[in-house]
């Protein structure tokens, strides 16, 4: 296996299998403070959390995470904020929601929950790295039961160190928890809804999208472009600046690729452009979230051979040991800081575009082992024109034929 790829998957792996104890269960908790600047949602609402919803525990490197318990409680707090009046509802949409006289019921999922572990080598044995993502899904009906929006927010968190677990989930929903707020105010689905206007339009055909061969950007880049409204230019082959050309194609062997993006406005009206949004499309449909540049400046670290505190205990004659491992963990704690420093200060920052103006910054990816070439991927960029309440999503190959 690449040593990058050895780097990917050491993950923190605890004897409660062998030993038969019951799955440890991480403390979720986490909370939402709302500015008073946030305006509310004028709206009378049913709110139905299903029992799927509510018991969802996914295990993950032999730990439980009650994510769905967590949800319903931060909802149960975050709703009456958000909106004029909430009715929590039994069931989904029926004769009695009917009854109730109610503008919609709103029924929040969970779509996806992945949590990533590695531990840091330190001569006290290691500190645990945590990264967390989740993914929330609500659907608005009609009290008896029509669809009339429907729309995701994502939320990511990560942490270090003693409680990491618990702190990078509680991070990542509470994250996803402010979208869900901006949400009526930026997500086209949701702006649409609370105001009234018709969710047809929502979407940009793509079939309106052009892509060619970007070589004024760099050889290799790609173009993607809606006549008028946005300009995308992909880039796979440039190097961070900082970063050497071999560690920059070791790491693209290796599965972790840093994409150099340009994102121009090309019309008149605003264009919100959010980091988290962007992702990879395999073409079998399933989606590759992009991380934070602090998490892949840690994947990027070449390991080297650490010997272990068994060598400490023999006295002086473990003494070259020990200065062994110290040198290499000193070494690989100057790799991560230099990869930090690089990657987070190239990294592609969330934006509003007015007329003529552009962004441009890396956003990074780890393909999976065996996952995809990159003639397999597409580049996913979803941006929304403000003034419209309209996604325009750009897809760009990641090579050309």
């Amino acid at each position: 296996m690449d040593m990058f790829r050895k780097s990917l998957y050491v993950t923190l792996i605890v004897a409660v299998a062998l030993c038969g104890c019951a799955t440890p269960v991480v403390t979720i908790n986490p909370k939402v403070n709302l500015p008073q600047s946030v305006p509310q949602v004028q709206l009378t609402v049913g709110v139905y959390q299903s029992p799927e919803f509510r018991s969802y525990e996914p295990i993950a490197n032999l730990y439980s995470f009650p994510v769905g318990q967590a949800s319903a409680s931060l909802f149960q707090e975050l709703f009456p904020k958000v909106f004029k009046k909430v009715v929590w509802v039994e069931g989904p949409p029926s004769i009695t929601t009917v009854e109730m006289q109610l503008s919609a019921v709103i029924e929040p999922r969970i779509d996806e929950f992945q949590v990533f572990m590695q531990v840091l080598p330190t001569l006290a044995g290691g500190v645990l790295k945590v990264w967390a993502e989740i993914h929330y899904g609500f659907t608005v009906y009609s009290p008896d039961g029509v669809v009339l929006a429907s729309w995701t927010v994502k939320g990511v968190g990560e942490s270090t160190g003693g409680l990491a677990m618990s702190r990078a989930v509680n991070y990542a929903m509470q994250e996803a928890a402010w979208r869900f707020i901006t949400s009526f105010n930026e997500v086209p689905e949701a702006k649409r809804w609370v105001q009234r206007l018709p969710q047809q339009g929502a979407i940009a055909d793509k079939t309106e999208q052009t892509t060619r061969p970007d070589p004024g950007y760099a050889e290799g880049a790609v173009l993607g472009t809606y006549p008028n409204v946005v300009a995308v230019s992909a880039d796979t082959n440039t190097k961070p600046e900082g970063q050497s050309a071999e560690v920059h194609a070791s790491l693209k062997t290796a599965g972790l690729l840093a994409i150099r993006v340009l994102i121009k406005n090309q019309g008149s009206n605003r264009l919100l452009l959010r980091r988290r949004d962007i992702s990879l499309a395999r073409t079998d449909g399933t989606v590759i979230s992009s991380l934070p540049a602090s998490t892949f400046a840690v994947l990027g670290v070449k390991p080297r051979a650490v010997f272990g505190s068994d060598y400490y205990t023999g006295g002086l004659g473990a003494l070259p040991f020990f200065i062994a491992d110290w040198g290499h963990i000193e070494s690989e704690r100057k790799d991560r800081e230099a990869n930090l420093s690089i990657y987070r200060d190239k990294e592609l920052y969330d934006a509003t575009l007015t007329k003529g103006r552009s962004v441009q910054g890396y956003i990074y990816f780890v393909v999976p082992e065996g996952g995809a070439s990159l003639e397999d991927l597409k580049l996913v960029v979803p941006v929304i024109d403000f003034d419209a309440a309209t996604w325009y999503i750009v897809r760009l190959p990641m090579t050309l034929p």
